[in-house]
């Protein structure tokens, strides 16, 4: 409940608008204390730095361990934050995996509701020349109350009406524009969430023609 220093934010955009980043990351790493949270983003601020130098590796290196999930929240504020940063400057150096991690950002940020997060991420997507998923084909469609019940999130419900339609993981990673091994997490969440086989799965919703189309 309480708002925390976060200087390595800081040496972050500094080091990627290239202004004074290299003084930045100095002051922040030279702090006799800091948080776990401020000295990742200052990884992440070192990984930006080396990828523009051009030493990939260690980018990549500095940027794992910047963007490591917490236990028990592997989805928070501060990865997509530190994402929607490095992921531009990633791409343009050539390292990482920049638009995999904005996509994994938009699907979360999507289920959870933060509108203004995914339309960044969307953004960044565009930035970079990929391809832009569209917005949820269930966006204005309810999760039935049954389903909400069990715990059923907006985007497994629709990937639970492409499942009850017919079509297969891959098929449905290709129509949603997402990895197909999120399409199988959510699939496999979707079945312990409701308890039914993946041969029921239409049962749970009857009216899957007019809404997966």
């Amino acid at each position: 409940a309480a708002v925390l220093p976060y200087p390595g934010l800081w040496a972050l955009v500094r080091t990627v608008i290239g202004e004074s980043g290299d003084e930045a990351r100095r002051e922040v790493a030279a702090l006799p204390v800091d948080t776990p949270v401020s000295r990742r983003a200052l990884a992440a601020a070192d990984a930006v730095h080396l990828g523009r130098m051009g030493d990939h590796d260690r980018a990549v290196e500095h940027f794992e361990r910047a963007d490591a999930p917490n236990e028990g929240a592997p989805f928070t504020l501060r990865r997509a934050l530190v994402r929607l940063l490095v992921a531009p400057a990633a791409h343009a150096d050539g390292w990482g995996e920049p638009e995999r991690w904005l996509r994994e950002t938009l699907a979360r940020c999507e289920e959870l509701d933060l509108t203004m997060l995914a339309g960044r991420s969307r953004r960044a997507l565009r930035d970079i020349g990929a391809k832009v998923p569209r917005r949820s084909a269930v966006a204005s469609v309810e999760v039935p109350a049954d389903l909400a019940g069990m715990g059923v999130t907006g985007r497994e419900f629709e990937v639970l009406l492409l499942v009850a339609a017919g079509a297969t993981n891959r098929e449905i990673a290709e129509r949603l524009v997402i990895s197909p091994r999120t399409v199988d997490k959510h699939v496999e969440n979707l079945l312990q969430k409701t308890g039914v086989a993946r041969r029921d799965v239409r049962s749970l919703v009857p009216d899957v023609g007019s809404l997966a189309t």
